[in-house]
């Protein structure tokens, strides 16, 4: 299965706000493509090990549900991945390009960047929110 998302001047922590990380998309985050957490817990969170395609690097990032609203506890109701930024800054991610995660037969993970090149933008498929989906 393999996802891919279209990169944000936000996601790429560029325009100086307070959010941190990749929101993953609740339909993404509770198919099959993502570990489940218990949203039993505040803020249950799992460490994914990302692969880099390019060159076989592992990334630890956090899967987190931010799930205040559903404890009482804040307003936000949220999946992330937090701690992806230093994988995007070694692969000089930028505006407009995708990130894809792909989840293979032994549940791992991996990651890769592809650049934006606009006279192909009509090969990938993107859906409004700015993730697409293959197998999921």
């Amino acid at each position: 299965m393999k996802i891919s998302k279209v990169l944000s001047k936000n996601d790429l922590g560029s325009t100086g706000g307070h959010q941190s990380g990749v929101v993953i998309p609740v339909r993404v985050a509770r198919s099959a493509f993502m570990p489940q957490l218990n949203d039993q817990l505040i803020n249950p969170r799992l460490v994914l090990m990302l692969k880099d395609e390019a060159n076989g690097v592992e990334y630890p990032v956090n899967f987190i549900y931010y799930n205040g609203k559903l404890h009482g506890t804040s307003t936000r109701n949220e999946y992330r991945l937090t701690g992806i930024l230093p994988f995007l800054r070694d692969q000089s991610a930028q505006d407009g390009d995708f990130l894809v995660l792909e989840r293979g037969a032994d549940s791992g993970y991996r990651v890769s960047i592809i650049q934006s090149v606009p006279d192909h933008a009509d090969v990938i498929k993107i859906t409004i929110d700015s993730w697409s989906t293959e197998g999921i």
